[in-house]
């Protein structure tokens, strides 16, 4: 039995008012955020949809764009009204198998929003790596005025031979990423 995704708008009862049901069968919601009358959802089952949909009118909430790219975020965080940071995991797969690798940092633009783009992205550390920033947001420092992005993490090292593999971590501590005029993380 795949899973089915949904979406629900409630009104002040708690009575459903408008919905989005089917979204990406066989997959998992991973991470949401909501933004004014905009929510953005990935799900992830070997890649990792962000769905944009549209919930300015409460009773008739759509699909309006989606992007797919390898790995999924966990957790996403508003940068402004057009950029969004995931946080989650690259990823590697074999046949039905998805493997979580490095974590993966994602700066979204989401100004147009019938196609939502990943404009940067970097993967820190190898299979085994972890941060709490990927299941627990109060973890993240983000500071767009001073180009601030820092959480602490643990970094193993990536495999050349098997991506897979597990190594010993190399880097306990706090990351420290910026994003430059060019809207890359660096």
């Amino acid at each position: 039995n795949p899973s089915n995704n949904n979406l629900y708008v409630l009104d002040g009862n708690l009575d459903i008012v408008g919905q989005v049901t089917g979204l990406a069968p066989g997959e998992t919601i991973r991470s949401v955020r909501f933004m004014g009358d905009q929510a953005y959802i990935v799900t992830f089952r070997s890649v990792d949809p962000l769905f944009s949909i549209d919930l300015s009118d409460p009773r008739q909430p759509n699909v309006r764009g989606e992007l797919k790219i390898p790995g999924y975020s966990t957790y996403l965080h508003p940068v402004d009204e057009n950029l969004l940071i995931g946080f989650g995991y690259d990823v590697y797969v074999e046949k039905d198998s998805a493997f979580n690798l490095g974590i993966k940092v994602s700066l979204f633009d989401i100004s147009d929003y019938d196609n939502p783009l990943e404009i940067s992205s970097i993967v820190l550390g190898g299979a085994g790596s972890y941060a709490d920033i990927l299941y627990n947001h109060k973890s993240l420092l983000f500071s767009k005025d001073k180009n601030v992005i820092a959480f602490p993490a643990i970094l193993t090292q990536k495999s050349a031979a098997n991506p897979r593999e597990y190594t010993q971590p190399v880097f306990q501590g706090l990351l420290v990423l910026g994003m430059d005029d060019d809207r890359q993380i660096s």
